[in-house]
Order: structure tokens, then C-alpha cells, then sequence
């Protein structure tokens, strides 16, 4: 509709998704967080008021969320803002902000590092029949797959942090250092089902 409110939220997923299947295809749910900070007038920051948001994604993009997010992960959300309003066991009434994503990604500046994962539904190939790797045509490659983290599943591609959407033990800092964007971020990007601008 041409009157709906579209926002981008940034925050963390405050469940893991759960994925459904409703008359019209598959649906997926979870909560998101969003708090706002503020400087006081010494410097100091200070934590503010947080915001839940229950995000709803259907078709490709459910199933997508579903296979990539994890409670906790840094993301960033647009969609349409809804307000919902209903009454609770004890007949209180109650209200929601919906979020009817259109598009979910991996908040890359909050994660502080780029993360490559396999598809989650790739069946796996027999391979003892084939023949050894002729290992000489490999020596003139500049870059060793398994070093950038295409080689194992849930590897990092070669920047500091987690080998998971939504593990916390960052330190703030990305040890990657700056980087032109390249096939890592565009990688990290489709991985967890958003079209890279680049």
C-alpha cells in the first residue's frame, strides 16, 4: 500500500526463528531488540530504553532466516511497521510492533567480523570412489580456500571473532583492520539471504 510506514531496525535477535508452515507458504517469527545509547555530558555512554519488535518473514525469506539467525545475532531488519493489538489470558489488553520484514541481513559493523557458512539443507556427496586431487595443480593458487574459511563449514573468512551468527565474545574491536569490499563480504551477505549492492 502506498501509506505504510517501511523502517529499518538495528538491533539483536532475542530468539532463535521459528519456521512454519501456514495456508499461504512458509512463515517464520522471532524478537528483535533495539536500544538506543546516548552520551551524557562527561563523555560516558549510557545504555537507554529497549525496543521489541516481533518480525515476521514469509516465503524464501523465512526459510533463509530460519537457516541463518541465532538468538543474539547482530542484524539488520527493514520491513513494514504494524501495530498489534490483543488481549491477553487474563483479558488485559496488549499491543506488539510487528515488523513484516521485507529484507534481513547480517549488521556486519556490530558484528565486527564476516562470518561464511554452507547452506544449511546441502545433502551430502560420496566421495570415496573419486581419485586422489593431483596435488601440483594446486601449488600455483594465490589463495588457500580453507585459510579464508571456504574449505571447512562454519570457518570465519579470516577476520577475528566467532565461527557463529549470534556468539557475543567480541571485544569490539574488528582485528581485520580496513578492507575494500570483495567475494568474503558478498559471500557473508547472500549467506544470510540478502542480495550484496556490489
Amino acid at each position: 500500500m502506498a501509506n505504510d510506514t517501511t523502517i529499518m531496525v538495528r538491533g539483536r535477535a532475542g530468539t532463535t526463528p521459528r519456521l512454519m508452515d501456514g495456508k499461504k507458504g512458509d512463515w517464520t517469527t522471532f524478537r528483535l531488540a533495539t536500544s538506543s545509547r546516548y552520551r551524557l555530558p562527561g563523555g560516558q555512554w549510557r545504555d537507554g530504553r529497549t525496543t521489541w519488535y516481533t518480525v515476521h518473514a514469509n516465503g524464501d525469506l523465512a526459510g533463509r532466516a530460519a537457516d541463518s539467525v541465532r538468538s543474539g545475532a547482530p542484524l539488520v531488519v527493514r520491513g513494514r511497521v504494524e501495530l498489534d493489538t490483543y488481549a491477553d489470558r487474563d483479558g488485559v489488553p496488549r499491543s506488539d510492533l510487528v515488523l513484516q520484514a521485507d529484507a534481513i541481513g547480517l549488521d556486519i559493523v556490530t558484528s565486527g567480523r564476516i562470518i561464511w557458512r554452507p547452506p544449511a539443507r546441502r545433502d551430502a556427496t560420496d566421495v570415496s570412489d573419486l581419485a586422489e586431487l593431483d596435488e601440483s595443480a594446486n601449488e600455483d593458487a594465490d589463495v588457500d580456500a580453507v585459510a579464508c574459511g571456504h574449505g571447512e563449514p562454519g570457518r570465519e573468512t579470516g577476520r577475528g571473532g566467532a565461527d557463529a551468527l549470534g556468539d557475543e565474545d567480541r571485544d569490539g574491536e574488528d582485528e581485520g583492520g580496513a578492507h575494500g569490499r570483495g567475494e568474503d563480504d558478498a559471500d557473508a551477505m547472500v549467506a544470510v539471504g540478502i542480495q550484496p549492492p556490489f
